[in-house]
């Protein structure tokens, strides 16, 4: 199997700091994910932002206004 079919898989939790105690160097976490982040992730990552804010600024603005006590129209 090569390394290109293989899902790459960050060090996280209890992996990661066995990881690091092994080569005695602490590096931010942010690191190790950057290295492998791709273009085709990031436009994953933000047309899923995208969808998160159209849904959530307008159940906010809408919990803002009952939240008020005023009446629309």
């Amino acid at each position: 199997m090569d390394k290109s079919s293989m899902i790459y898989r960050p060090l996280c939790g209890k992996r990661r700091e066995k990881e690091n105690m092994k080569k005695k160097v602490f590096t931010p976490a942010l690191f190790d994910c950057l290295k492998h982040y791709s273009g085709r992730q990031f436009t994953k990552d933000l047309v899923s932002g995208v969808i998160v804010a159209i849904i959530a600024l307008p159940l906010s603005i809408a919990l803002a206004a009952q939240s008020t006590g005023e009446q629309a129209g």
